[in-house]
């Protein structure tokens, strides 16, 4: 009788494991995009966190900020998700050269003299390449055009937000 119940009990555990397991993403894998860049910026004591990433597909960005700096506590917060257009895509890709990216150096910590650190990240067929601060870089330079398509898009993004620099 004791093996009975012991027997009965596992049965009914293994069959609420496999009958609480979702099927709903059963044999679909999401690919991930071929190349995304995303752009992190960060001030000290989390006065801003901000952060966009643009893919062919989407661009999702979010920004998290001290309205008064006086109370740390007055914050606000925005995110949303947009279709990135194709133009802004071919404009992105057009000026963007991943060998001239991967030679940009880091540069010094600027949040801690109150500043705001940025982190740019290039994900390519799931290689990260990654640099913060680095715009003082000679291969920066090399690259403005692409940053300051990126910079543009950030900014529209940061006034719908009400965020004010």
């Amino acid at each position: 009788m004791k093996f009975n119940i012991h027997s009965n009990l596992v049965i009914i555990l293994a069959v609420i494991l496999f009958a609480s397991c979702s099927k709903s993403n059963e044999g679909v894998e999401e690919t991930p995009e071929p190349l995304t860049f995303t752009v992190s910026r960060f001030a000290a004591y989390g006065v801003l966190i901000e952060k966009m990433t643009i893919s062919s597909s989407n661009t999702d960005y979010s920004i998290d900020f001290v309205i008064d700096r006086s109370v740390s506590l007055d914050r606000n917060k925005f995110e949303t998700k947009v279709k990135t257009s194709a133009e802004e895509w071919e404009n992105l890709i057009n000026c963007f050269d991943l060998e001239t990216f991967t030679k940009i150096k880091n540069g010094g910590c600027r949040a801690c003299a109150g500043g705001v650190n940025e982190s740019v990240t290039v994900v390519k067929d799931g290689v990260t390449y990654m640099f913060n601060n680095g715009v003082v870089c000679e291969n920066y330079q090399h690259l403005q055009n692409f940053f300051d398509l990126i910079f543009e898009q950030a900014e529209k993004f940061r006034v719908v937000a009400g965020y004010q620099e």
